[in-house]
């Protein structure tokens, strides 16, 4: 399927390198249109949003709209899976040709099944066409925990058939990613999230637009690796990198040092253990044997001897016609108001999340997982208050259909009488920080530290770190107020947990914080009732 990929970049212009694909979209005749879908990557992350080129030329004498409907597994998934669909209406107006961006959300299925890929109908002006066309499939048999990894042609274009051979044990292949165009790469940070480790030159990073490069930053910031070939330091704007690395190197890539970085990617990036924990606060749902069996012997006598000797006794047996489907469905209303006592309506969930504090960009990073344990449910959609990347981690037992639409989330996110557990990034504007407000003295060792906060809610803990790593504390810290912290910190602090160098911006330090504010977390279902951890903030602090 990739050397056809390959032939169709051949023929529409984009090369006869694997760096990127173009799939015509087949239409009727009378259609007066030409449609094709692009992308930047050859080869399907396993999660994240794919980004997507829309071309669509109208010939016709009139305006036209385009309804695109994406699924991911494709229609070859297995008969359990989750299938993440998307849509979205495309206008282009009359003898005009127009190029839309589109983000289109990926299961986590993909990681089992790459070859299932991602397909799409579409239907428009003239033409309803329901048949599923093939946009992009993986091409891979290596392991699922793997990374996908991106380098640019002019980086990987030399050694990639070989970097492939060279990873391969048997017939099995280990190199799951793809080359790529820099001039292609998406200005959304959510296009790069089923990436896990990126190449490129320094010369190719500055040639970004701001909006491009804003998008690898913030990738960096949520976890990405991003390695830039032929630099000697690290520029300014990609130093404050947390969850994360940027390394440089001076040379280009050969097979060996490809192979070598590739196989030393970490899978998992320094902090996340604070958040995956969540999952096993709920137990699996049982049902209430006893009382399910009580009900059924209940319902077995009065739809039996009750029912024949009392309801319908001799003489009026024309009764069963209207009897028994009366005691079927007031056994069945009683069953569903067991089921209501027992669960409730909505359901239950448990969340923690990581944050880390960019002062200087007035934003912050979240990384979220939840877990819920829900009863019936009378709606399950929600849309989120920013763009997120959110990651459906249940355990497949059946074919759940999740549906997103940029920030609007349906379907089986959440389902009644199940437990889901979701992973939630996203990049929140927001001014808190900690200021330090003494750092000279502080530097010189000769007062303790005093910091003001700006976070909305009072912080349980704070944790100060100088840049000699000595550790001040303080409690309950409100915000606006000068505080002056203590040395040392308390015992089997939340601090040790968190196992990671934070950048220090100036030498004036990070900080480490924790509060209980709800608002803090990223929103979904509103009738899940959240049992909410506290929030860990952490980042450099501010100067006067």
């Amino acid at each position: 399927m990739r050397r056809g990929f390959w032939i169709l970049g051949w023929i529409f212009g984009i090369g006869s390198l694997p760096a990127g694909v173009v799939q015509p979209i087949p239409l009727a005749d009378n259609a007066d249109a030409k449609i094709e879908i692009s992308c930047f990557l050859d080869d399907l992350p396993s999660r994240g949003y794919l980004p997507l080129e829309v071309k669509i030329r109208n010939a016709s004498g009139a305006p036209q709209k385009w309804s695109f409907d994406f699924s991911s597994p494709g229609t070859h998934h297995s008969s359990s899976a989750l299938i993440v669909e998307s849509s979205t209406d495309l206008p282009v107006e009359k003898q005009a040709t127009r190029t839309f961006s589109v983000l289109v959300p990926l299961s986590p299925d993909l990681a089992d099944n790459p070859w299932a890929g991602l397909e799409a109908s579409v239907r428009g002006y003239q033409t309803t066409y329901d048949s599923r066309t093939p946009i992009l499939a993986g091409n891979y048999s290596g392991s699922q925990n793997d990374a996908f990894v991106a380098i640019s042609t002019r980086l990987g274009s030399s050694l990639w058939n070989e970097l492939r051979e060279a990873m391969k044990t048997g017939t099995t292949e280990h190199l799951k990613g793809s080359l790529f165009d820099p001039k292609r790469l998406p200005e959304d940070w959510r296009g790069l999230s089923g990436i896990d480790a990126l190449w490129l030159t320094d010369t190719e990073l500055d040639q970004l637009s701001s909006a491009q490069r804003d998008a690898l930053r913030v990738w960096a910031q949520m976890g990405g690796q991003l390695t830039l070939c032929g630099a000697s330091a690290v520029p300014e704007d990609f130093q404050n990198v947390f969850f994360g690395k940027v390394k440089t190197r001076p040379d280009f890539l050969t097979v060996a040092t490809a192979k070598a970085a590739i196989d030393g990617l970490e899978s998992k990036p320094g902090g996340f253990e604070w958040v995956d924990d969540t999952a096993h606060e709920y137990p699996g749902i049982k049902p209430n044997i006893p009382v399910l069996i009580s009900l059924v012997i209940l319902f077995a006598l009065i739809v039996g001897p009750v029912n024949i000797f009392y309801f319908a006794s001799t003489g009026n047996r024309h009764r069963l016609f209207w009897t028994t489907p009366l005691i079927s469905i007031a056994a069945s209303l009683l069953i569903a108001a067991f089921i209501l006592f027992q669960d409730g309506i909505g359901g239950q969930g448990i969340r923690a999340a990581l944050i880390y504090v960019m002062p200087d960009e007035h934003r912050q990073i979240l990384i979220q997982r939840q877990t819920s344990r829900t009863g019936p449910l009378l709606g399950n959609a929600f849309q989120t208050a920013d763009p997120v990347v959110m990651l459906q981690q249940t355990e497949n037992d059946q074919t759940r259909v999740m549906k997103n639409n940029d920030t609007h989330f349906s379907g089986d996110w959440f389902s009644s009488r199940s437990i889901q557990t979701q992973k939630i990034q996203s990049v929140i504007p927001s001014r808190s920080e900690i200021t330090l407000l003494n750092a000279a003295a502080v530097q010189a060792q000769s007062d303790a530290p005093v910091v003001t906060s700006s976070f909305p809610a009072p912080l349980e803990e704070l944790i100060y770190e100088d840049a000699k790593k000595r550790r001040w504390s303080a409690r309950n810290v409100r915000p606006g107020e000068k505080v002056t912290l203590t040395p040392g910190q308390p015992k089997k602090s939340f601090r040790d947990r968190l196992n990671h160098p934070v950048p220090s911006r100036s030498g004036a330090g990070t900080f480490f914080a924790t509060n209980r504010d709800s608002s803090a977390f990223l929103s979904t279902l509103t009738s899940i009732r959240w049992d909410d951890k506290p929030v860990v903030y952490f980042g450099p602090v501010s100067l006067p």
